[in-house]
């Protein structure tokens, strides 16, 4: 590397081996296994130590074609005299790269929100900035090279694993279930929790597990995903905000804005129970005359206007009021089921999980008997991630 000194501390070269001793992105045997110190990095007017750092790694990385080179290289140094160190790994047959970074940092999040309080929309911006300080705890911290770009900090926790979904756009769709999923709030009426000693919702937990840039949450409190047919006196349907709705909005509000969204979490059935919507049968066209064909005109737009987007559907949480209005929930649930069968997308079933019985809902469910609070999303959030794995 020109007018960089590099002391390669240990090299060896073999046609393949697995690397057991480094905690590696991959099981399959790797071409090449370094461990590079780079000499220490400063802070100065033109940038700061971490910057230089990468900078160097980058170049380390082209004249060595690491880029397209299946290998796990650790690179050693400090930064502003603090001791670091960055575990890379690049993907076999792929340019994916993953780095790891080790050293006392944390990673400082700040977002924006753009808002409509009718219907409700919430876009989330984030923003994600790696700061090294030698006050912060000892950490480790990671990012993504996919798509001819890196993915901003995030930190490394038990949920993380080297995810397609990484760095992606996620929009989410539904009722209340999928719409208090932004609410971070805690208390008896909140739906936020604890994580790693602050209050978080579900939503910013995925997007900063997933390190994503925009979530949007476009589910509506009280809307289904039935769409019906209007009413002959008012010319209304069912749900004016339903998913199909709330999935054309979402297009329309991420291409005036110049991003897209990568990952559809759809959640369906409560409020569509609660009308007693018609179910509908699996090998019916998609339209609007049922639960069902409903919800295929939805998988079906986000399909025809993003080909490549990855779509997971979620069951109702399963309701412990016992006024009747719901007895009919499992239909919703079932056809969630048909439907994840019938387009071969992931599924994570709530209402069959057994998470929430008649023995423990009360810690885990608002006064209602029907909505979780957050207790009932923290129990749920790690299947959920474990989903979008």
């Amino acid at each position: 590397m020109k007018n960089v000194l590099l002391i390669l501390a240990s090299i060896w070269l073999m046609n393949y081996f697995s690397c057991s001793n480094i905690e590696t992105e991959f099981d399959e045997p790797v071409a090449i296994q370094r461990t590079v110190i780079i000499q220490d990095c400063y802070t100065d007017t033109t940038c700061t130590a971490l910057e230089k750092l990468l900078s160097q790694i980058d170049e380390y990385n082209y004249e060595n074609s690491l880029q397209s080179t299946s290998s796990i290289v650790t690179f050693v140094s400090n930064i502003d005299d603090i001791h670091a160190e960055i575990i890379q790994s690049t993907r076999p047959k792929s340019n994916d790269i993953t780095q790891k970074i080790t050293t006392n940092c944390r990673v400082n999040t700040s977002y924006h929100d753009d808002y409509i309080a009718s219907p409700d929309y919430m876009t989330r911006h984030y923003n994600r900035t790696l700061i090294v300080s030698e006050p912060e705890n000892r950490a480790t911290a990671v990012r993504k090279y996919s798509d001819d770009s890196w993915s901003e900090w995030t930190y490394h926790t038990q949920y993380y694993k080297a995810s397609p979904n990484h760095a992606k756009n996620i929009a989410i769709f539904g009722g209340s279930y999928a719409h208090n999923t932004r609410g971070g709030q805690k208390g008896a009426d909140g739906f936020g929790f604890d994580y790693n000693g602050r209050s978080t919702s579900l939503q910013d937990l995925i997007s900063e597990i997933f390190a994503c840039k925009h979530v949007g949450n476009y589910a509506q409190s009280g809307q289904g995903v039935y769409i019906g047919t209007p009413d002959r006196n008012t010319n209304e349907i069912h749900f004016r905000y339903n998913m199909y709705e709330q999935v054309k909005y979402a297009f329309e509000y991420s291409k005036e804005n110049g991003f897209s969204y990568d990952v559809f979490l759809l959640f369906g059935g409560i409020n569509d129970c609660a009308i007693d919507a018609p179910v509908g049968y699996i090998i019916t066209p998609s339209g609007n005359h049922s639960y069902i064909a409903s919800f295929k005109k939805s998988i079906e737009y986000i399909r025809s206007n993003n080909p490549k987007a990855k779509i997971y559907l979620i069951t109702s949480f399963p309701v412990f009021d016992d006024s009747g209005a719901y007895e009919s929930l499992d239909k919703y649930v079932n056809a969630n089921i048909k439907l994840s069968k019938f387009y071969n997308l992931p599924l994570f079933d709530t209402y069959n999980q057994h998470l929430f019985t008649d023995g423990n809902y009360a810690q885990y469910y608002l006064p209602d008997k029907v909505h979780p609070n957050g207790e009932g999303y923290k129990t749920v959030s790690p299947f959920i991630i474990e989903l979008l794995n």
